[in-house]
């Protein structure tokens, strides 16, 4: 199979994915007596066909496109994304937990309508942590002894950095000063 092939399958099963992790949070969200009398059925087609084309577009759109709007389109389907997992998780343990419905009692409110509540908490939260930006931090550690003599040693480490188009050299610049504060040059 050819790299086009592989990247054509690759695509096939992220796509998948993603309509499936879609389909599963909206028809247990619908299933949720307020939220299906509130949405009729052509307003859910486009509610779903919106949210799942959101992330994928914006994506193509900021690789085609550059500018605020493409900007702006892949923010709003990343944010979505990160709304989506913590919903399907939510509603999956609501599900899990409740035996589909069956263990929990009549006449209380929807485990689903709990979980989905449980999810907007914490997409609230997530997204005001991300206003914060990355945590810097200082350790320092003893070590009996260092190769060749040495009496210190100093270490950076920068991971999970989520670079692209909405994190960008702007972005990596100001943490690289941030680090860069904390004079982590050695002295040979």
């Amino acid at each position: 199979m050819g790299s086009s092939g592989r990247l054509a399958l690759f695509l096939g099963i992220v796509l998948s994915v993603w309509t499936l992790v879609h389909a599963y949070a909206f028809q247990r969200a619908l299933s949720i007596p307020a939220f299906a009398r509130v949405l009729p059925f052509p307003a859910r087609i486009a509610l779903f066909a919106l949210l799942w084309l959101s992330y994928p577009v914006g994506r193509l759109l900021a690789r085609s496109i550059p500018g605020k709007l493409a900007l702006g389109v892949e923010l709003a389907g990343a944010v979505w994304m990160g709304v989506l997992f913590l919903a399907f998780a939510s509603l999956l343990t609501a599900d899990v937990v409740t035996g589909f419905g069956k263990l929990w009692p009549k006449g209380a409110i929807p485990a689903r309508a709990v979980a989905l509540a449980v999810a907007g908490v914490l997409s609230v939260v997530a997204l005001l942590q991300a206003g914060r930006g990355p945590r810097v931090a200082r350790h320092e550690l003893k070590v009996a002894s260092l190769p060749g003599g040495r009496t210190e040693l100093k270490l950076v480490q920068l991971s999970d950095l989520h670079l692209g188009s909405l994190l960008g050299e702007r972005w990596l610049g100001r943490r690289v000063a941030e680090v860069n504060a904390w004079l982590p040059t050695s002295s040979s």
